[in-house]
């Protein structure tokens, strides 16, 4: 049986380490349970704001007492410090993950999104009018031209460069001043923008 008290803190972390090292499930509960407030304030410092909503701090706590609990027997250490940066680093690993998963999600639908709305647009400028097209192509050119009037320079700029003349995404990103990938996000709302203005007129 787990005493509750013992004549100094460190001595009583030791032994609640060494019964849950004996298979002792009490004594790991007791473990988890005192490192769970800790470990949560850690994960709301630490989870970016724009990927809160993906998942909770308490999520990725119980992620890791869970991983924690699994792998105790792994764990050579004897005293709380010991235990406190061994949790820490199940912790940081797996905030880290989490990150990676979701922002590469986010990375690839961007990726889709810029490559569909592109080839659209291209496709759509390409393609050679019938001649009975040809007799409302001038109303189409004026609604396009009047739906790009509505978007911002930067908009206008960002369509101009990656969908008329095709340039890289890089040479956007040096046209306009911010990063590639960044780029990629500003052509996708500038399609988007444009297609809206479209959609109204």
């Amino acid at each position: 049986m787990v005493s509750p008290a013992d004549s100094r803190p460190e001595d009583h972390f030791a032994r609640l380490i060494d019964r849950a090292h004996g298979g002792c499930k009490v004594a790991l509960g007791i473990i988890t349970e005192y490192f769970r407030r800790y470990l949560l304030v850690l994960s709301v410092g630490q989870i970016p704001p724009d990927l809160q909503a993906k998942a909770g701090a308490s999520d990725l706590v119980q992620d890791t007492l869970l991983e924690a609990c699994a792998a105790f027997g792994r764990f050579q250490g004897r005293t709380k410090a010991e235990l406190h940066a061994w949790l820490r680093q199940i912790h940081d690993r797996n905030l880290a993950d989490f990150k990676r998963r979701y922002r590469d999600a986010e990375k690839r639908r961007a990726e889709r999104e810029v490559a569909v709305d592109a080839a659209l647009v291209r496709s759509l400028a390409d393609r050679r009018p019938t001649p009975a097209e040809e007799a409302v192509e001038s109303e189409q050119a004026r609604r396009l031209a009047a739906a790009q009037a509505e978007l911002s320079a930067r908009d206008r700029l960002v369509l101009d460069l990656h969908v008329v003349r095709k340039v890289s995404y890089e040479e956007v990103a040096q046209a306009v001043g911010c990063s590639p990938e960044e780029a990629k996000k500003l052509c996708v709302r500038a399609l988007r923008a444009l297609a809206h203005a479209l959609h109204d007129r």
